[in-house]
């Protein structure tokens, strides 16, 4: 269950902006476009959904570019070095992640999550 400790909703999805923003980063060899700048930290809804936006964008021409060879080419991600693809992949599964504490978060608020809605309204 999900106590005090943890992110708050606007503190994850800041969280996951930044993380793209890193992640994306490896993956496409370029400085972060973001670095400096904490979207935890975001407090105003309008600038949290910017910043993730903006994330979205930012990776969204890294697996776009990706071939079979630049897949295993090795880049420098967070302190080691991996695939380019791995990063990629990573990005993917650590989304998966954030939805899944977003969901607890969406329960505890009585609101039902939107992949839960979309396969309920298929019934």
């Amino acid at each position: 269950m999900p106590t005090a400790e943890i992110r708050s909703f606007g503190q994850l999805f800041g969280h996951v902006a930044n993380a793209q923003f890193g992640t994306c980063t490896s993956a496409k060899g370029e400085e972060d476009p973001n670095q400096g700048t904490n979207n935890e930290e975001k407090t105003s809804r309008t600038d949290i959904i910017k910043a993730l936006s903006d994330s979205f964008a930012y990776c969204d021409s890294a697996p776009e570019a990706l071939t079979g060879a630049s897949a295993n080419e090795l880049v420098t991600f967070r302190r080691n070095q991996a695939a380019r693809g791995y990063a990629l992949a990573n990005n993917i599964a650590h989304n998966s992640e954030m939805y899944g504490i977003a969901t607890a978060n969406l329960r505890l608020k009585g609101q039902v999550p939107p992949s839960t809605e979309r396969s309920m309204q298929r019934r």
